[in-house]
């Protein structure tokens, strides 16, 4: 329904769902045909990540804004936490932690998967509590980050 929701307003508007930099736009051909390879990668990842947060962490939770909370602390908070100390070395002294040449832009790049685990811990507890199962879940988020990945970013073929 999101895909569908997400071509209407681009075929009507000629725009597509951007907040900054988070962006969900129809996928091309080659990206439609990139896609499958995506999605079973990252559904068997959130099959296993999915299985052990909803089994064991969520399931000891009584409120549903615990679930939540801690659904998105154990998706999200290792980003949330490498930013507050990457972001917080740089304000204080100047520099960030480097550990190769690269690791400012691996810091921006970070920045990406704090809002969109965000939403994969919304949409694998949602799923979590209305089935009391693990694979819905991690099939809806294996879709949906597998389509933010493959439309977001540069890709080139022969």
């Amino acid at each position: 329904m999101a895909y569908a929701l997400v071509a209407a307003v681009q075929f009507v508007f000629n725009v597509d769902f951007r907040v900054w930099f988070i962006a969900f736009k129809p996928m091309s051909r080659w990206q439609a045909a990139a896609f499958p390879v995506y999605f079973l990668a990252f559904t068997v990842f959130f099959m296993v990540a999915l299985r052990s947060l909803h089994t064991v962490l969520t399931s000891h939770v009584a409120t549903a804004g615990g679930q939540y909370l801690v659904s998105f602390v154990a998706l999200a908070g290792g980003f949330v936490l490498f930013l507050a100390v990457q972001y917080g070395l740089l304000l204080s002294t100047h520099r960030m932690l480097e550990f190769h040449m690269f690791d400012a832009l691996r810091t921006i790049i970070s920045i990406n998967f704090v809002p969109l685990m965000a939403i994969v811990a919304v949409v694998s507890t949602f799923a979590y509590r209305r089935t009391a199962a693990y694979l819905p879940g991690a099939l809806l988020c294996g879709a949906l980050v597998a389509w933010y990945v493959v439309v977001g970013q540069a890709t080139q073929s022969a």
